[in-house]
């Protein structure tokens, strides 16, 4: 086993086993999740127009629900600043 220190070095970067950490937002996972809340309120919102025959219900509260969504993703946004 080798006595070596580990040191780090900021001017390049080494490709060798272990973990990568990289800071900052996963844009991907964020631009997934805004999909998913779109999808599944507007899904909503279709379903309750079929079920109760009210188009304008089911699409107030697949509104609201959308909003909430962004609501949140920007209270995570002011939190990190």
């Amino acid at each position: 086993m080798s006595r070596a220190r580990l040191a780090v070095s900021a001017d390049k970067t080494i490709l060798a086993w272990g973990l990568v950490f990289e800071e900052g937002w996963d844009w991907n996972k964020i631009y997934i999740l805004i999909l998913f809340t779109a999808l599944v309120s507007g899904l909503f919102g279709v379903m309750y127009a079929a079920v109760q025959g009210s188009i304008q219900d089911g699409f107030a509260v697949s509104s609201a629900l959308t909003g909430l969504g962004s609501l949140v993703l920007a209270g995570f946004v002011v939190r990190k600043l």
